[in-house]
């Protein structure tokens, strides 16, 4: 696709999702971001680049499509659902998550042409009692909650793998993903009327008709939300994702994203080794820490997420952490294609996966 006939976007709001995106907006192939839309009173980022803005009906002028980003900052609907009548009286399509369709509600989106990333309405076939295996290698990118850059990893590592000639499936928790034809998981994994078991198939084939359809030489997985209840406020569905996922097709190895801290050990990084490979059966080959770091609220018993540069965290990180041959940061290109190489020497060393 030329660079004309892409789809001009609009993203809103501003914030680390939309970031993310445009970070690695050389990689959309369909789409080409045309602004980046501000909270109202946020002037900073509209003086930083000119990519941003808060006049939402100049962006919405000149625009193919409103993506709709999550709701990072635990903001109120009410600019959301601005955004979306200025759409509705523009006739620009609507591309969001089924979480804040229904964080919205149904009847804020009931004149508004609104695709769901990852909502899937054909039927997913679970009438074998057998679970399905896959040919390929699949490497699992966990996370200890929220906010903890998988989304921003995965398309990082899609990348260098495609560079490097390997065909990749990517099924990213994040339904975003799909502005960079990555595939998604389905909403079914967070609905309270699934039994774990019935998650667990319907997982299976989703991910093995995918691999079928496609033939990759690697899949990617990114499982949403936590692997295991971060705090009294943050439970993470309790790891039940990251359970089912687990379940439901055999990872050979994984990295696992952990929040920013100063404080991580020896001791830390081997315990949760030994939980990801007890509990859902990855061997964790790196962790991958983010900028990202979080306060608990308890006042209004929440969670709060900060979010810091590059330059910070790598300044403030211990040398031991930065120099550890376990661990992964942010922006750091050489450090991505180092561990693509050792992945790939691993599973070339290893018969039985390739």
């Amino acid at each position: 696709m030329s660079e004309n006939s892409k789809r001009k976007i609009v993203l809103f709001p501003a914030n680390y999702e939309s970031n993310v995106i445009y970070e690695h907006s050389k990689e959309l192939k369909k789409y080409e971001i045309s602004f980046i839309v501000t909270y109202k009173e946020n002037e900073i980022e509209v003086q930083k680049n000119s990519i941003y803005t808060n006049d939402s009906e100049k962006a919405l002028m000149d625009c193919d499509v409103l993506i709709l980003c999550d709701n990072v900052q635990k903001m109120g609907k009410k600019a959301y659902i601005n955004r979306i009548n200025e759409a509705i009286r523009k006739n620009i399509p609507i591309y969001t998550s089924s979480f804040i369709y229904k964080w919205l509600g149904v009847e804020v989106f009931k004149d508004a042409e609104t695709t769901i990333l990852n909502s899937y309405n054909n039927r997913i076939c679970t009438s074998s009692k057998k679970l399905r295996k896959v040919t390929c290698p699949v490497i699992s990118i966990l996370g200890d909650g929220e906010n903890c850059d998988k989304f921003s990893l995965i398309l990082s590592v899609k990348k260098v793998l495609e560079d490097k000639g390997y065909s990749v499936l990517v099924i990213s928790g994040n339904p975003l993903a799909r502005l960079f034809n990555c595939d998604v998981l389905p909403d079914f994994l967070y609905a309270d009327d699934i039994s774990l078991p019935l998650k667990v198939k319907r997982a299976n084939s989703f991910i093995c008709d995918l691999a079928e359809q496609k033939l990759p030489d690697i899949i990617l997985i990114s499982c949403p939300s936590g692997i295991m209840t971060l705090n009294d406020y943050e439970h993470n569905y309790f790891g039940e994702i990251s359970y089912v996922l687990s379940n439901a097709i055999i990872s050979d190895y994984g990295v696992l994203c952990i929040h920013y801290s100063k404080y991580y050990t020896d001791k830390y990084f081997d315990e949760m080794k030994k939980l990801c490979k007890l509990r859902l059966g990855v061997d964790i080959i790196k962790f991958y820490i983010c900028n990202q770091t979080y306060n608990v609220n308890t006042e209004e018993e929440k969670v709060e997420y900060n979010f810091y540069s590059n330059k910070f965290c790598k300044e403030n990180l211990p040398t031991e952490i930065v120099n550890s041959n376990i661990v992964l940061l942010p922006d750091d290109k050489k450090g991505i294609e180092t561990f693509i190489d050792e992945l790939t020497s691993l599973l070339n060393e290893n018969p039985e996966i390739i």
